[in-house]
């Protein structure tokens, strides 16, 4: 739970002294703006912003993953099928935890602006951009079902009260807002791009949606200690 909120404060950190430098950045690209004299300056810190984002968020979201995973341990830590469902479930997490940190656009977001304007913008690394993505946001919403499929498989036979199942219907709610979040995440943008890969993603857009999803699933780990721990 500490790592969740220390992620949570430092994406709002990271997003009060970045995020104005991103509006500037999608504004010129978008020819809203003319072009600020700062602008070759205000590119690599809307950059940096959007790796750092990207990076706490997504070890914030694979460490409410993780807090479910251990919250669902002790619901069926004394049934061998269950264990042994649980533990593959936490190694499938594992694996997509690091693919999608590799995902991660290391070259594009950390680079000089040589390589930021001449090779980021070819068509073959905006291509690539969105297979990252759809691939970064289709594993996180596998192994959110993943997860939430593991009380599933035991609480029909487990006898809880009607406050106990309207919290635990509240947890499962917002997993599944979340796995809605990733899924419009990894979709809001296809109908929208070119057919030859000249239009690249809104970086104000990717960075909401991924908010929206890893606080949607802090929320969630913030009600787990508070109530559900006390039930089992």
């Amino acid at each position: 739970m500490l790592v969740v909120l220390g992620m949570v404060m430092g994406t709002a950190i990271n997003a009060q002294l970045r995020l104005h430098y991103v509006y500037i950045m999608e504004d010129v690209g978008n020819g809203l703006i003319p072009m600020p004299p700062t602008f070759m300056e205000d590119v690599p810190r809307a950059l940096h912003g959007v790796f750092a984002q990207g990076l706490l968020g997504t070890i914030g979201i694979y460490a409410v993953k993780l807090s479910f995973l251990l919250f669902f341990y002790r619901l069926g830590n004394q049934i061998t099928f269950y264990l042994i469902f649980w533990w593959c479930v936490a190694l499938i997490t594992l694996i997509s935890f690091g693919v999608n940190m590799g995902l991660l656009e290391y070259k594009c977001m950390l680079s000089g602006l040589e390589v930021i304007f001449f090779e980021c913008t070819s068509k073959a690394d905006i291509r690539r951009e969105w297979r990252n993505m759809i691939i970064y946001c289709t594993l996180d919403a596998f192994t959110d079902v993943l997860i939430l499929c593991l009380p599933i498989t035991i609480l029909w036979n487990i006898r809880l009260t009607m406050y106990k199942r309207l919290l635990l219907c509240a947890v499962f709610g917002l997993t599944l807002f979340t796995v809605a979040v990733t899924i419009i995440r990894g979709t809001i943008h296809q109908g929208r791009i070119a057919s030859d890969f000249t239009q690249s993603m809104n970086i104000g857009w990717v960075w909401f949606w991924l908010s929206i999803e890893f606080f949607t699933g802090s929320f969630s780990v913030f009600i787990i200690p508070l109530d559900l721990f006390t039930f089992f």
